[in-house]
């Protein structure tokens, strides 16, 4: 399964599809360089994580514009003892900014939900229905989706705001996809959270004026950059 695969999985699965009348909150998951950015020291991105790095980089605004509360998980590197967080400015974000108003997750392990605070935080505040977007599709997004609907929240995937690096290959994906679908999780386009979230014809357009897609060459460079990744050992 590539990435415009992944796409056509929300098209089957969405026959039917009835949206909540309401979304809750917005989780974005691991949107680092590391996982993002193609060319860089210890990066293992590639077009299409850069492709959703940049929807992530366009939607968060319009998320939080619509009174949607975001929550960002992530895997951090220095520690702040005294206060028991990390400092926003030290973690790898790319593709998002941060806000003061967002919620960061300071995650060790591939779910959101394990070993953190994020099933007490929804639980106080409420928020059942969750839109779900970011870094890798096969892995950490797989694993949250999971624990959080047996945890008792509705996830909806964004199939064109989830992505993978070069560790991951086709048939993880492909795996990680289905996992989710037999959990209960839901699985929609950008455009159809934000018609639901009442932006006009005209903005979306303006937001997303085409269909995210890789010409075959990317697709071809990110097969091959995926086979190097693995020929390395590169393994988290």
């Amino acid at each position: 399964m590539d990435f415009q695969d992944q796409i056509d999985f929300h098209t089957k699965s969405a026959a039917g599809l009835t949206l909540p009348d309401h979304f809750d909150a917005v989780l974005i998951i691991d949107p680092q360089a590391e996982y993002a950015r193609r060319n860089g020291v210890f990066c293992r991105g590639n077009h299409e994580t850069e492709l959703i790095a940049t929807q992530i980089k366009t939607l968060t605004p319009i998320f939080r514009e619509a009174g949607l509360p975001v929550y960002t998980a992530y895997y951090g590197a220095k520690y702040r003892p005294q206060q028991g967080t990390h400092r926003p400015y030290e973690v790898d974000f790319y593709g998002y900014k941060y806000d003061p108003a967002d919620t960061l997750i300071h995650k060790e392990d591939n779910s959101a939900f394990n070993g953190t605070d994020l099933k007490q935080i929804l639980e106080r505040k409420k928020h059942q229905n969750i839109l779900v977007l970011g870094f890798n599709t096969s892995a950490c997004v797989t694993d949250t989706v999971i624990d959080g609907q047996k945890l008792g929240f509705q996830c909806w995937v964004m199939t064109d705001g989830i992505g993978d690096d070069n560790e991951h290959n086709g048939d993880l994906r492909k795996h990680g996809m289905q996992q989710m679908a037999e959990v209960g999780a839901q699985f929609l386009l950008c455009q159809n959270a934000l018609t639901r979230l009442a932006l006009s014809t005209e903005r979306i357009k303006a937001l997303l004026p085409a269909p995210l897609c890789l010409s075959d060459t990317q697709i071809q460079e990110d097969q091959r950059a995926r086979a190097m990744q693995h020929m390395a050992g590169w393994q988290r």
